[in-house]
């Protein structure tokens, strides 16, 4: 993988990148069509709006990466189409009440584990596969990608809750799409001994006693 090294100054803008931009773009527009919902009493639409508020923050406050890929590089794209395809599902189909709101449930829970995942991250976060820091703390002595995971939960939740294939189809994307992201991102982590540690201590990728 095609590795450069990122500038040692330390302007704002000099430490994002351009994919930064787009993600804290990203976040303004999900956080705006999120709020009247949340306005209105949705938890589940106010604790995405926690997600998105702080993967704002984050990014803005993100540390200068050791290592990073190019900003067009097939990783990132893969990057994007992880973080994009959830937004193409449907809730056209609805399930029984029953397990409709079981669903919701399921959904809420992985988004509030991926808000606690992406505050253990901290100023390590960023879209692109990049070397901000190794974390080994928190839901990170459970697995070495616990947001994902809990991303996966999230979207679980929510096609339980709107059956149809196409959301089965993306889903089943989506999971080979962060397969890539998953090992790309390990490749880069590993050229540092520490992650080398970490990755014997910690035996699971995305989810226990499973990959």
């Amino acid at each position: 993988m095609a590795l450069r090294k990122w500038s040692r100054k330390t302007g704002l803008w000099l430490r994002l990148s351009p994919v930064d931009l787009l993600v804290v773009a990203l976040g303004v527009i999900l956080t705006r069509a999120r709020l009247p919902k949340a306005l209105a009493g949705d938890i589940l639409a106010a604790v995405l709006i926690a997600q998105q508020v702080l993967m704002i923050a984050l990014v803005l406050a993100h540390r200068r990466a050791l290592w990073l890929v190019s900003p067009v590089h097939p990783v990132v794209l893969a990057a994007w189409a992880g973080t994009l395809l959830p937004l193409c599902f449907s809730a056209a189909a609805v399930a029984s009440p029953l397990i409709y709101r079981s669903g919701g449930v399921v959904q809420l829970l992985g988004t509030a584990l991926t808000v606690v995942a992406m505050a253990h991250l901290g100023r390590s976060f960023g879209l692109e596969p990049a070397h901000r820091g190794i974390k080994t703390g928190g839901l990170y002595r459970a697995v070495r990608h616990p947001m994902y995971g809990a991303y996966l939960v999230s979207n679980l939740g929510f096609i339980a809750a709107h059956p149809m294939p196409l959301n089965w189809a993306l889903l089943g994307l989506w999971l080979a799409v962060q397969v890539v992201r998953v090992v790309a991102e390990e490749k880069i982590l590993s050229e540092d001994p520490a992650y080398a540690e970490y990755r014997a201590r910690v035996r699971y990728r995305l989810i226990p006693y499973v990959w």
